[in-house]
């Protein structure tokens, strides 16, 4: 899927962080989670639409917590102490976001959970909470054809400007435990088969097995860091070992 001197935009839970880097590494061109951290396919899907239409963005959905402003489309990462410093923030995201999509050779695209927030009063699927409290939020599961419909979206509104991109998704092995185990492994499968059923409908979709390597290759404690949440660095190797040997052409040099 990815050869020599070809453009990556990676983006969606913090394994696509993790992929990304390791690309840089070996100085392939790489843009990652301009809006920071995205877990759920919903919010995704918004931040690349929004971006590749220049939508203006709502100003109904800021918020602000002690000193610090933030939007709730987007995760901490992309918060400041003034508006006109988030502003700035955002539209260097979005400007960034298209630039990259426009050019990119391939698409990764990280799933991490199913589960999405939505604001009570704003009415607005939120992509994160930034500790508000939890009473101003109804959880929701997003069920196999919600999720299926997302990522489709996305990948169609991607093709409209760059009709020769490559994609690759897969379901970050980053478990959600504070939902527990039950929710998370749910979310997990809906992820999961939606990403297959995308594969299986789309001409230059392929998935990559990063959850499964980390539920079936390395199922131990000790390939998680001290969390029990994060893949450990020891984990993080093998997983791009298999992503280089299988995703990357020429991986033999690397």
């Amino acid at each position: 899927m990815i050869r020599l001197n070809q453009s990556i935009y990676s983006i969606g839970s913090c394994f696509s962080d993790m992929i990304a880097g390791r690309l840089s590494h070996y100085k392939w061109s790489v843009t990652a989670n301009p809006f920071g951290t995205l877990y759920d396919p919903l919010s995704i899907e918004r931040n690349i639409i929004n971006s590749l239409s220049d939508q203006p963005i709502s100003d109904a959905l800021l918020g602000q917590r002690e000193d610090v402003v933030f939007h709730y489309y987007y995760h901490s990462d992309l918060s400041a102490l003034s508006l006109p410093v988030l502003s700035n923030m955002i539209e260097q995201a979005h400007e960034q976001t298209k630039s990259s999509i426009v050019e990119a050779d391939c698409i990764v695209l990280t799933y991490g959970s199913a589960i999405v927030y939505k604001h009570k009063e704003l009415g607005e699927f939120v992509a994160n909470c930034h500790k508000v409290p939890q009473i101003e939020f109804e959880k929701k599961m997003l069920g196999l054809r919600e999720v299926r419909t997302s990522i489709q979206n996305t990948i169609d509104c991607i093709r409209k400007d760059n009709p020769n991109a490559r994609f690759i998704v897969t379901v970050s092995p980053v478990r959600h435990l504070k939902h527990g185990v039950e929710q998370n492994m749910l979310s997990k499968s809906i992820l999961r088969l939606a990403c297959e059923d995308i594969k299986s409908r789309n001409d230059n979709v392929t998935y990559f097995p990063s959850f499964e390597i980390m539920m079936d290759e390395l199922r131990d404690y000790k390939y998680y860091k001290q969390d029990k949440v994060h893949p450990s660095e020891e984990a993080e190797d093998y997983i791009w070992d298999v992503f280089k040997s299988t995703m990357i052409a020429f991986s033999s040099i690397i």
